[in-house]
């Protein structure tokens, strides 16, 4: 299923991008804010357009259940995993918990909280313009706030993460309008001019966005836009472009799994990062291309061995549930 290699994709692009953050560092690159701007929102865009109602009208008890759900899907690997590195690993618990980042684990502490709060948006019936005009809005209002409202939150957003949160809700909101209205979403991937406005939208944004002297309001007003405009597109353009590419063959199954497995694959993959910091004078002074051939190469090895990780730890019932969050009978 092209979902699946979509997923396989962005998880793909999220090792890429933590290789050139976390083992390379360069002092400058382009890279990997560009894909920054698209690993990340695709999966909050999947997670939204996959996130379907379980009965017809809201309840409290079907809300309860799936939380229920949700929590031992999504957080349960998170609590694991933040256990186990600060109990065996010496982690700084509370260092890690006050992060907005999470030390890295960020995205599964967030998207539970999307879940959670967005639930009963999926039995909101106030018509596809209404609702998504009140999306865009609510996720305007939502930046601003993190920019110049919650800062005096301290503690709290960082708790909280936020500023993720925020960050990342419209695509996640986008993903649930598109999921309840499908004849929009049929649309969008079979118009290929709309294709080619979001394509360039997103390029142009990118474009302008690198090209930013900071410092003036209107500076900070055009980051502002640019940033949004490239999260709510990727999400999107990746949909449309991996629905009608439908890869076969040993590249499709490899993006496949990977897509299956794009969770745990997130989860323990840090721990196979390596450390470059000798090779700090190559890195910055490689030529672009070369750098983003040997990052490709290192997120390889890094996807084979987290994989071969994942595979043996899977084996074992407990560990696939408390790790993973995949309960097998």
């Amino acid at each position: 299923m092209f979902v699946d290699q979509l997923k396989g994709f962005a998880i793909f692009l999220v090792v890429l991008g933590h290789i050139y953050n976390f083992a390379l560092k360069p002092s400058f690159s382009y890279i990997p804010t560009f894909i920054g701007m698209i690993h990340m929102p695709v999966f909050m865009f999947v997670a939204g357009l996959m996130f379907h109602k379980k009965e017809e009208t809201f309840s409290w008890a079907g809300y309860y259940q799936e939380m229920v759900r949700k929590f031992k899907r999504v957080l349960v690997p998170f609590i694991s995993i933040v256990f186990g590195v600060c109990v065996f690993g010496g982690w700084d618990a509370v260092g890690l918990m006050m992060n907005e980042m999470k030390y890295g684990y960020w995205f599964v502490y967030t998207l539970f909280m999307l879940y959670a709060v967005f639930y009963p948006f999926l039995y909101l019936r106030a018509g596809r313009k209404t609702e998504v005009l009140c999306y865009l809005a609510l996720s305007v209002f939502l930046l601003v706030s993190d920019k110049y409202i919650l800062q005096s939150w301290g503690g709290e957003k960082s708790l909280l993460s936020l500023g993720q949160f925020a960050q990342y809700v419209f695509p996640f909101l986008l993903g649930i309008w598109l999921g309840k209205y499908r004849q929009v979403l049929e649309f969008v991937e079979n118009r290929n001019w709309v294709y080619t406005v979001l394509l360039l939208s997103f390029a142009l944004s990118y474009f302008v966005y690198i090209h930013i002297d900071y410092g003036t309001l209107p500076a900070s007003i055009a980051s502002f836009l640019t940033r949004f405009v490239m999260i709510a597109t990727s999400g999107i353009i990746a949909w449309v472009l991996f629905k009608h590419l439908a890869f076969n063959g040993c590249i499709g199954n490899i993006l496949s799994w990977l897509g299956r497995n794009s969770l745990s694959i997130y989860l323990i993959h840090y721990f196979f990062l390596p450390s470059l910091e000798a090779y700090q004078g190559e890195v910055d002074s490689a030529d672009p291309i070369v750098l983003l051939t040997v990052s490709v190469a290192l997120s390889v090895v890094v996807i084979v061995l987290t994989s071969i990780a994942s595979i043996v730890l899977s084996r074992s019932f407990l560990l696939s549930r408390f790790l993973f969050g995949v309960y097998k009978k």
